[in-house]
């Protein structure tokens, strides 16, 4: 029985419980604590990101804030207005019950704030998915071909979401009856939502593939790191994450919602808590695209990056020195000379170093070597 459905009807009990099951209309059994725990949990990290990104921009990296950091605020705020609609439906109006758990008439607020929640969540992605695109951009400049398939997955994912939050509230003509106002004298027509809602989730899983994707041929070409390399694999295990989430969404859609006569206030709730977590993901992941800065400023600006800086440079400078004791013997061999290397084997000194030798030497690059048989080693 769709939720719609159940607005203004006549009756009792919103529809008879299976055999075997006596309705329970004083205590009735929810699983919206379930949508609760994966919601906020999610919510409440991507959150934390967004203040973090905002930080590192602002007030650490001394930069303005861009575009892509203004819609990722719309995105935290469209999960949270979403968020908003459905606890509050859980606590108060009905949703997340069985169905025969509920008395008629139901209350119009139920299937309110569910489409409110429902229309919260195309422009929410919409500004994730762009927010990252968008930083695409903004670090791949060089490539044309990388460029223009962002262009084109930028195109394709406004398209597909703007008609998306349009259908939404658009579901049924006339619009009021969308909302659950009632339309008297009117024939009500609404679209099919198990069609509907596969479709978009179809459509949504493909950005979501494509953008995950799309940088990884760029940064195979690029030297990096074991450090960097690992921070990379771990901002796309995420975005992997989110990509299971849709796909999940998807799954709940096709399994538990195409029968129109199914337990529908209580199984929507499965598809409500995987879009939550999609939009949430999706968020966090825009975001671990610029921590790295605020891990930067950290080791840089702050005593504990001071203190693991001396850490690891004490480390670095006690095998440095176990280096050169192992080399004392030559010393002992074979006269000390000096060589400029080659220009295909520099090694750019650091800034302490190089400002110990002087200006002769060129771009401050040297190297100390011994002679041994008069070898060079």
């Amino acid at each position: 029985m769709a939720i719609f459905d159940l607005i203004g009807r006549e009756g009792f009990v919103a529809a008879p419980a299976p055999p075997g099951v006596t309705p329970n209309f004083d205590h009735p059994e929810s699983n919206g604590g379930m949508y609760m725990a994966g919601t906020l949990t999610t919510l409440c990290v991507a959150f934390i990101f967004v203040v973090l990104r905002l930080a590192t921009k602002v007030s650490m990296a001394g930069r303005k804030l861009g575009w892509d950091d203004v819609l990722i605020v719309f995105a935290l705020a469209f999960s949270i207005a979403r968020a908003t609609c459905f606890i509050v439906d859980i606590e108060r109006y009905g949703i997340a019950h069985h169905v025969w758990d509920l008395r008629l008439p139901l209350n119009r607020n139920t299937w309110l704030l569910h489409r409110i929640g429902d229309i919260m969540w195309p422009p929410g992605i919409l500004c994730a998915k762009v927010s990252i695109l968008m930083y695409y951009l903004s670090i791949f400049r060089p490539s044309k071909v990388f460029r223009w398939t962002v262009y084109g997955t930028l195109v394709f994912t406004i398209c597909y979401l703007v008609a998306s939050t349009l259908v939404q509230i658009f579901w049924c003509n006339p619009v009021a009856a969308a909302f659950g106002i009632e339309t008297p004298g009117k024939k009500v027509v609404c679209l099919d939502g198990y069609v509907t809602d596969l479709a978009i989730g179809a459509l949504n899983l493909l950005t979501d593939i494509i953008i995950l994707v799309l940088p990884m041929p760029m940064l195979y070409t690029l030297q990096l790191s074991q450090g960097r390399k690992l921070g990379l694999a771990a901002i796309f295990a995420i975005g992997g994450f989110a990509v299971g989430a849709t796909l999940a969404r998807n799954v709940e859609i096709a399994v538990k919602l195409k029968d129109s006569d199914a337990d529908q206030t209580w199984d929507v709730m499965y598809e409500a808590v995987w879009i939550s977590i999609e939009l949430n993901v999706t968020i966090i992941c825009s975001c671990l695209l610029v921590c790295p800065q605020l891990f930067r400023y950290v080791l840089t600006n702050t005593k504990v990056g001071q203190s693991l800086r001396s850490l690891f440079g004490s480390t670095r400078t006690t095998q440095n020195s176990a280096s050169r004791g192992s080399l004392s013997g030559f010393n002992r061999r074979g006269p000390r000379s000096k060589h400029y290397l080659p220009q295909d084997s520099e090694i750019e000194l650091d800034r302490k170093s190089a400002r110990s030798f002087s200006d002769e030497i060129p771009d401050g690059v040297i190297r100390e070597t011994r002679t041994v048989d008069q070898t060079i080693v």
